[in-house]
């Protein structure tokens, strides 16, 4: 399986092997592009965590078109900033 195949796949049948695909894919991209903007390891694991449970609450707003891997890290950006400024 590809990565356009999974997120089609993850969109049109709510297909947990593609999301496991996909998450398998990314976890430690995901990961270590988050410790870059977060220190505690604990953190970073709910924030990675979060990043794919909105993946698959939005599932069915991917598109197999764009950059998937784009998408993600604007998603993990987008938290991070959430996470630091309610931590200030």
């Amino acid at each position: 399986m590809n990565e356009k195949e999974a997120i089609i796949k993850l969109k049109t049948c709510n297909d947990k092997a593609a999301f496991a695909f996909l998450y398998r894919s990314y976890w430690a991209k995901v990961y270590n592009f988050t410790r870059l903007y977060i220190t505690s390891a604990v953190d970073v694991e709910e924030i990675v965590q979060e990043v794919f449970i909105k993946i698959w609450e939005n599932r069915e707003a991917l598109d197999e078109e764009q950059n998937f891997a784009g998408y993600l890290f604007i998603t993990m950006r987008n938290l991070c900033l959430l996470y630091t400024s309610d931590a200030a």
